[in-house]
């Protein structure tokens, strides 16, 4: 744990941000769908497993 706790506190010091965004599959859905009817990509795929936890998207 002391660690980890020493390797947040590097990164602070450096200015390191980390950004993260939850999406379920279906959330990531409608924001790559809007991304291609409002924003000019040509397409998308969605790419999702079975335990919930894993997908991947291509945005064109």
């Amino acid at each position: 744990m002391k660690n980890q706790i020493d390797k947040v506190e590097e990164l602070m010091a450096n200015n390191v941000s980390i950004h993260v965004h939850f999406y379920t599959p279906l959330s990531m859905s409608l924001l790559l769908e809007r991304a291609v009817l409002k924003y000019g990509f040509k397409n998308y795929q969605l790419i999702q497993r079975l335990n919930h936890k894993d997908f991947y998207f291509i945005l064109r």
